[in-house]
């Protein structure tokens, strides 16, 4: 794939306190052609520091864990001035 290409794809964001379910979301993601796994973190601390870095196009958030919840996250300044938009989908 071009570096072109590379730059087209919708780049995804996986929250969740389980590692076995991180890493099979992030596998399912890189098995598509328009979509990359950008980032991960295992709390909502974590994503919401990070998640101003990486900037993905979406977010998948687990809706409770330890250390904050998907919640939190929706509602939080820092994704909201990072651009984000709230679905309405938590």
């Amino acid at each position: 794939m071009t570096a072109d290409a590379d730059s087209r794809k919708n780049r995804v964001f996986i929250v969740d306190d389980q590692p076995l379910v991180r890493e099979w979301l992030a596998h399912l993601i890189g098995q598509q052609s328009d979509l990359e796994a950008s980032g991960e973190a295992a709390n909502a601390s974590d994503a919401l520091r990070l998640i101003g870095a990486v900037k993905p196009h979406v977010a998948i958030v687990e809706i409770a864990m330890e250390g904050g919840s998907g919640g939190d996250i929706k509602h939080s300044r820092s994704c909201l001035r990072s651009g984000w938009r709230n679905s309405g989908n938590l």
